[in-house]
């Protein structure tokens, strides 16, 4: 069985669609603490990576350039 980190690092996370990414990543990024991230421990370090994961593969979040800064 794998773990959170070795899925998200493999891409192998579950999304159907996504806005159902994007609310999932949101929904975990809030359970996740500033102070759990500054001693972070592997499950903290799952999540994260799960987070990262989810929003790396939606197609509807792109990089908009502009004026020099970048959203």
């Amino acid at each position: 069985m794998k773990t959170k980190f070795q899925k998200a690092m493999h891409n192998e996370i579950e999304i159907n669609n996504d806005f159902e990414a994007i609310n999932r990543a949101i929904q975990q990024a809030k359970e996740i603490k500033i102070v759990d991230l500054v001693n972070m421990n592997g499950k903290t370090m799952g999540e994260v990576a799960e987070v990262i994961a989810l929003l790396k593969n939606c197609d509807q979040l792109e990089i908009i350039g502009f004026e020099g800064y970048e959203a």
